[in-house]
C-alpha cells in the first residue's frame, strides 16, 4: 500500500480525529508522566486557526500508516512473511504499524497503556476495512508484564517505543521474548542509542548523557548491542535477520530519487558497498543511521 488520498469525511476518520484531539499521540503520553505513560485530556478547539493546526497534525499522524507500510511492513514481509501470522504490536499507540501489518495479511493484537490511543487504533482499523478479528486492542499496565501466555505470537513488533520507556527496558524485552513462539520473530524499531546526536532531543552524545536524560524524562535511544545482549540472556537461540539490511534507510532515499541520475547511482553503489562490508562484519548497516530497525528470529 502506497500513499493514498485520505478521505477526511469518512466517519471512522472523524472518530479518529476526536481521539487525537483528546490526546491520542505518543509524545503526549510520554510528557505527562515520569513513568513514561499517561493521558493528556484535550478538547476540540473553537479557534479556527488552532482547529486547522489540529486537523493538519491529525492528518500527518493518520497518514503514517502509509510510511509504516513502506518502511516497516513491506521489509518485514519480504524478510519473514506476514500473511497468516499472529502478531503482537507492543506500544501500538494509534495503530499505524498495527494496521500496516494487518493489511499484509497478519492478525494483530495492538497493545498500549492509553485507552484513547487504543480507541484511535480501532477507528483507524475500521477506516481500512479491518474488523476486530483482524485488529484487536488490549490495554497494558505501565509496568513490565504482558497479559498473554508463553508463545502466544508468531511475531512481536515494537516501533518507536523503547526510547520512550525511561527504565526497566530489559524487563520489557524479557516479556516480549516470553510471548514469542519458537521460530518466531521480534522486530524493534527505535532511535539508535549509538548515534552521536539524539533523534528526538537533538542533544549531542546521548549515550554519555543517559542519566541526565532519565532524570529529565526525555527520550533516549537504545543500542543494538544492548538489545542483542538482553535477548541472549533469555537463553533463546538467536538468528539475527538484521544483517540482511532490509531496513537500510538509504534504500528508501534511493527509491524516491531518479535511479538513472549520476548522483543516485553513486549513492546506490556506496550503499551496496557498505552493506557488503557490514555483512562481512556480521553487523547490520542500520547502525549508521539515527533511527534503526532490528529483526531477530528466536528459537
Amino acid at each position: 500500500m502506497r500513499e493514498s488520498v485520505l478521505d477526511e469525511g469518512h466517519p471512522a476518520y472523524q472518530r479518529f480525529l476526536d481521539c487525537f484531539a483528546a490526546g491520542a499521540s505518543l509524545q503526549d503520553i510520554y510528557s505527562e508522566s515520569s513513568e513514561g505513560f499517561g493521558v493528556r485530556e484535550r478538547q476540540p478547539l473553537a479557534d479556527p486557526q488552532a482547529e486547522r493546526r489540529l486537523r493538519a497534525a491529525c492528518r500527518t499522524q493518520f497518514e503514517r500508516v502509509f510510511s509504516h507500510t513502506l518502511n516497516l511492513a513491506e521489509p518485514i514481509d519480504r524478510t519473514v512473511g506476514l500473511a497468516g501470522k499472529m502478531v503482537l504490536d507492543f506500544g501500538s499507540g494509534t495503530g499505524a504499524l498495527a494496521v500496516a501489518v494487518a493489511l499484509k495479511g497478519a492478525t494483530v493484537t495492538a497493545s498500549d497503556p492509553t485507552p484513547v490511543s487504543l480507541e484511535a487504533c480501532r477507528w483507524r482499523a475500521t477506516y481500512f476495512g479491518l474488523d476486530e478479528a483482524r485488529v484487536r486492542t488490549v490495554r497494558l499496565d505501565v509496568r513490565p508484564g504482558l497479559p498473554f501466555e508463553d508463545g502466544s505470537f508468531d511475531m512481536v513488533t515494537c516501533n518507536s517505543v523503547f526510547e520512550f520507556i525511561p527504565a526497566d527496558r530489559e524487563a520489557y524485552v524479557r516479556e516480549l521474548v516470553r510471548v514469542i513462539r519458537p521460530g518466531g520473530h521480534l522486530v524493534v524499531s527505535t532511535e539508535n542509542g549509538l548515534y552521536p546526536r539524539d533523534y528526538y532531543t537533538r542533544r549531542w552524545f546521548p549515550l554519555w548523557r543517559r542519566r541526565e536524560m532519565q532524570r529529565q524524562n526525555v527520550p533516549y535511544g537504545m543500542t543494538y548491542f544492548e538489545l542483542r545482549r538482553w535477548l541472549r540472556a533469555s537463553g533463546r537461540r538467536l538468528v539475527d535477520r538484521s544483517v540482511l539490511n532490509e531496513f537500510n534507510s538509504l534504500d528508501n532515499f534511493i527509491a524516491r530519487r531518479d535511479r538513472d541520475s549520476r548522483g543516485t547511482k553513486l549513492v546506490a553503489t556506496a550503499n551496496d558497498l557498505v552493506k557488503r562490508v557490514f555483512r562481512v562484519l556480521g553487523l547490520p548497516s542500520q547502525l549508521l543511521f539515527p533511527y534503526t530497525t532490528f529483526i531477530f528470529e528466536l528459537h
